[in-house]
């Protein structure tokens, strides 16, 4: 199964500090969801995952 990573339709944004801030909004929120920052190697933009960081 062949899957192409697309970034278009990800909420994307211009600094980590932008999207830090979505990210503490949205886990105070909602109980229990930890969300992570992490830099798009596609579209150079910011983007949100709750999945975790795979080395």
């Amino acid at each position: 199964m062949c899957r192409t990573i697309d970034c278009t339709r990800k909420r994307a944004y211009q600094s980590h500090h932008d999207a830090e801030e979505v990210a503490r909004h949205q886990m105070d929120v909602n109980f229990g969801l930890v969300l992570r920052v992490y830099q798009c190697d596609r579209c150079g933009m910011f983007h949100l995952t709750h999945k975790p960081r795979r080395f």
